[in-house]
């Protein structure tokens, strides 16, 4: 979590803006408390470079975090459709084993049914007499008859013996059916068992990963919480630095004078109309609650972007979440930045005059779309260019 510290620099620099910055009338001189302010405004700004260097920690810790939630969901989803199948398998291999062991009853049926008939037979000769089938064969009234009847018995005594040998057969190929569909279902139940555990296993191992990544999550989302009470607290500070800086003149205008449509009479660099204004919003990427320095115009990539006032070019040049990006210097405290560019037209040193063509629309950088992202600076602070 955020270190305790910190989390005082906090406080005490919120503490100032609710008491200290609202209290002109403090028995502090002007000077000392000027040189207060920039003294806390030093402090502010390492403690907004500390949180930003432990958010960056925590973004990488949390696309790792995440990285490994997803491998182990992917684990898991695998290992859980493994025993889906094998679930299925095991079924089938019941119902197999199940319709064998109805197919041996019928067999051993049929073997009880032929060997009852084999002895019911047997019995009627033996009722007979001993001799049995030599009587029925003797009992001829012709030789031709004795042999009839001799060919007769000795088929019926080779059907029954083919017949019970047959039916023995198919009982032994059906016991061994039986025994492999057996085997089969006990080996199933075994995986079963096994992708069961396993799947267990990766189910706790996805959890742990998810309850990491919601304890990152919420670390985050405290130290956003203390870089945006970092931030507005700069912000706080740069105001009223600016208000003991530039005091307002006796008529109760401040010094820098302006227009009513743009911060400090700057022209409007692009044509094209406002897409976001200056304040908070949901960042269209991000999609977090963030505050928009500047201001936004629609315009189509390539469309010439002039500079809304005089002054020299302090930097041209690629600059991170912003792209290719131009900053001119006015003087007076004021610097204006354009963002976004698809190219740059001056160079850093370079003077330019309002109304100059600077640069073109474009995309680059973290944006969504061709615009421009307009800021302007007073004392170093971003001030609403509509106003």
């Amino acid at each position: 979590m955020v270190a305790k510290p910190l989390q005082r620099v906090v406080l005490a620099l919120l503490a100032f803006v609710v008491i200290g910055g609202s209290s002109p009338s403090q028995a502090q001189s002007s000077s000392s408390k000027v040189k207060s302010l920039q003294a806390k405004k030093k402090t502010n700004k390492a403690a907004i470079k500390d949180i930003e260097s432990q958010l960056r920690e925590t973004k990488q810790q949390q696309r790792s975090a995440s990285a490994r939630l997803y491998a182990a969901q992917r684990k898991l989803s695998s290992a859980e459709d493994d025993l889906a199948a094998t679930r299925a398998k095991l079924r089938a291999a019941k119902d197999r084993l199940e319709a064998s062991r109805e197919e041996l009853a019928r067999v051993e049926a049929e073997l009880k049914k032929a060997i009852d008939l084999f002895w019911d037979r047997m019995a009627i000769f033996y009722k007979q007499g001993s001799l049995g089938y030599v009587e029925v064969a003797l009992g001829a009234a012709d030789f031709e008859q004795f042999v009839d009847r001799g060919i007769l018995l000795k088929k019926i005594a080779e059907h029954d013996l083919e017949l019970r040998a047959q039916i023995e057969l198919e009982r032994a190929r059906r016991e061994a059916l039986v025994a492999t569909v057996t085997a089969n279902v006990t080996e199933l139940e075994g995986l079963r068992q096994s992708e069961a555990d396993r799947a267990a296993e990766l189910r706790s191992v996805r959890d742990e990963h998810q309850s990491a990544l919601d304890t990152i999550l919420a670390q985050r989302a405290e130290q956003d919480g203390i870089y945006t009470e970092l931030r507005e607290t700069q912000r706080e500070i740069s105001r009223t630095l600016s208000r003991l800086l530039n005091p307002p003149s006796a008529n109760g205008v401040r010094s820098y004078g302006g227009n009513p449509n743009f911060a400090g009479g700057f022209a409007r660099p692009v044509n094209g109309r406002v897409t976001s204004t200056f304040g908070w919003r949901r960042h269209p990427i991000l999609g977090t609650r963030r505050f928009h320095n500047g201001v936004d115009f629609a315009a189509p990539s390539g469309t010439t972007i002039r500079a809304a006032a005089a002054g020299t070019v302090v930097s041209s040049g690629w600059m991170r979440a912003y792209g290719k990006t131009v900053m001119i210097n006015h003087g007076n405290g004021y610097v204006s930045m354009y963002a976004h560019c698809s190219s740059l037209l001056v160079s850093n040193g370079a003077s330019v005059s309002q109304g100059q063509a600077i640069a073109r629309v474009g995309s680059t950088g973290l944006s969504t779309g061709a615009h421009l992202h307009f800021t302007i600076y007073r004392n170093g602070t971003e001030i609403n260019p509509l106003r």
